[in-house]
Formats: C-alpha cells, structure tokens, sequence
C-alpha cells in the first residue's frame, strides 16, 4: 500500500478482548482501537442480544449493499454497526490502525466514521469491525425526553422518520438511499442486463427511479452555515488527504438530510432533543458536532455527515477496472490523488453556506449544552 510501509500486524490479542452479544472475542491491534473507545465514551461491550446469524433465521445480520455483499448488522440502539471484512479491507485495516487512532483522537477533527473494533469470531471464521452509526435515526423513545405523552411521541417519531440520505462519490456513482424515509431500491445496468442497454422504454419503474435518484444525488445541495461549512471543508480535507497518503480510494460521504417547519410545534421539541443528546455524548474534549441544525427558507434542517468504506486501496485489478471503463464518464475508479481532489472539491461546492444558525432570526430561543 502506498504511503505506508510497515507490515500489517496480524497477530490475534487472546488477552484484549472485546464483547458482542454477550460473548468476548479476540482483538486485532486493541492497544490503538481501545484508545479510540476510551476517547469518545465508547464501552468495548456490544449489545447483549446482538446475534451473528442473517436475519432469515433470527439474527442481525443482513447484506449491506454494497458490491462486496458483506454481512452487515445493527445493535439494538442503532448507534453501532457489525461489519463482516473482506480480505482486503482486513489486511488495510491491520496497517493503518495505529495512524488510524492517532488521527481520530486528534483535536483538528475528522469526518471519517469511527471503527471502535476490530475482532475474530472464531466459529464463523470471519474477522468483523465495529464502527459508529453516521447517520443514526434521532427518536423519542431514547429516554432522553420524559416529558412528552405518548400520542405526541408517536407523532414526533413519524415526522422524524421522514428523512431523505444519499451514499455520495462526487461522481456517477451518487445515489439516493432513502426519500423521506422510503428506501430507493438499487437496479443496476449491469453488463448482463442486456435489455437495459436497448433504451429507457426497456427500463421498469424501479430503475427509473433509481436512476433519476442518481442525478437528483449528484447534483443535491445541503445548505449549512458559514461556520457549519468551514468546519465541514476543514474536516472533509484532513479526512481525505489522511485516505490519499495511504493509497485509499472508492469511499463515499454519507449524508442524512431531515427537514422540519420552523413553526411546527414538534420542531422546538426535536431541537432539544437533539441538544439533550449532542450533551450526553462524548466527543473527545467537547460536544459532538453532529448533526448539525440549521434554518433556510422556513425549514430546520438537521444533517448527519461521514466518510464510510474507506479502507479500498489502489491496486492492479482497479488500473485494469480503470481501462476497462476508459469510456465511462466521471467514474468512481480512478487514482487516489484524484479521487480524493474530485471529492474534495464537488462538496466543498455542495455545502452551500446560505443558512442561519437555528434560533437565529427565527424567533426561537435554544439553551446550549454545557460542555463536557
């Protein structure tokens, strides 16, 4: 791998172990994942109902999407993510962990999501990670608020559900995940699908919308404020140049964009929860930026923002996928020097600083948490 030439670490630490689903497993390179925990609050316990079995016969675990097809499943508060590695995403992560720790604990701050662990399940012999939730559903039924009657709560969730994210390369490979809480069903035109290639009018309506969700993503503006934006183009450049130092590529930004009315009588209510939160989560030495609030053109709007898949090096077989798509426009394989500068630059564009801060002319007044 480019840009690193310590060898992997590949050595199982039968000593630090960390516990999922009630039972504890061993630890690759703990000394740098535990520093990570320790530094945002994170406990090396893991929901203790969480099952490794598919979903189909009464587990958590289900295919997450993306090409590889890996396993992938929720904890039960849907704060945390249990990812099935690839061989290759395993063998980067042994190499980068200890730089990896050391530049998420920093203070400039990152928007790389956070891998808290990396383990062996021995009777499934796969190696797993753990890393945080980017784009977590906000809800009532947290505890959090203990105010609200339950018709009130069941009315906030259902607003609060309706919420639009994208999975975003800056490239042709954008794409909607979710439009106000209804999941986009991926249809590829794939080479074998050969009718696809014949016209649009070959095209069933799930395709249809898929692909006209892809343009929609590429071209999606959130609209933040000038101090929302500086953080975000500072902490996007640092992420991407620490992935372009070591040869990493083919990582998308995932973004979750909930958009309330600023007169409606719940969005006061969202907004505290979503304070009361922000306060009672550890984020290093300060409060947790995400998601960020903020207010245009009568809407509260409340966005989650991370890096996510980011541990794909540069090798021969993307030269050769490279070639291979020598005609395809603004594809997503290409070096990562230029992969990262292209990412760079297209949401340094789309995070247009156009907003006011909630609270702000709006006439709402808000609390902030205490610092932690």
């Amino acid at each position: 791998m480019g840009g690193n030439s310590s060898k992997p670490k590949a050595e199982l630490d039968a000593l630090a172990k960390i516990k999922v689903g009630g039972i504890e497993y061993p630890t690759y390179n703990d000394e740098a994942f535990s520093k990570l925990r320790e530094f945002y609050g994170v406990s090396n316990a893991f929901d203790e109902t969480f099952s490794f079995l598919v979903k189909g016969k009464g587990g958590n675990m289900s295919e997450g999407g993306g090409k590889g097809g890996n396993l992938m499943g929720f904890t039960a508060d849907r704060k945390f993510i249990v990812k099935e590695l690839n061989k290759t995403d395993h063998n980067t992560l042994l190499l980068v962990a200890g730089e990896y720790a050391d530049h998420m604990v920093h203070d400039h701050g990152s928007l790389l999501c956070k891998i808290v662990a990396h383990f062996y399940h021995p009777e499934m012999k796969s190696h797993y990670m753990i890393m945080d939730n980017v784009m977590p559903q906000i809800t009532t039924r947290r505890g959090v608020l203990t105010t609200l009657d339950k018709g009130v709560e069941r009315e906030v969730d259902q607003k609060l559900q309706r919420r639009d994210s994208y999975d975003l390369k800056g490239c042709a490979d954008d794409k909607i995940l979710e439009s106000r809480g209804e999941r986009i069903e991926e249809v590829h035109k794939r080479i074998w699908h050969l009718h696809m290639w014949c016209g649009k009018c070959c095209w069933n309506d799930q395709r249809k919308t898929y692909f006209e969700g892809k343009k929609q993503a590429y071209r999606q503006q959130f609209h933040v404020t000038k101090a929302q934006k500086d953080d975000v183009t500072q902490w996007l450049s640092i992420a991407v140049h620490f992935l372009a130092e070591r040869s990493l590529m083919d990582y998308s930004l995932i973004v979750s964009c909930l958009q309330l009315e600023v007169d409606d009588p719940h969005t006061a209510t969202v907004v505290e929860l979503i304070e009361k939160e922000r306060a009672e989560t550890k984020h290093g030495a300060g409060i947790n930026p995400f998601p960020l609030v903020s207010v245009i053109d009568g809407q509260v709007q409340i966005l989650h923002v991370g890096i996510i898949d980011y541990l794909q090096d540069w090798t021969c077989v993307k030269n050769i996928a490279m070639a291979i798509k020598v005609c395809e426009r603004n594809k997503a394989t290409v070096p990562p020097a230029e992969y990262g500068a292209r990412f760079i630059r297209h949401f340094t564009d789309n995070f247009v600083d156009d907003a006011v801060a909630y609270g702000e002319g709006d006439g709402v007044v808000i609390v902030p948490p205490q610092a932690i």
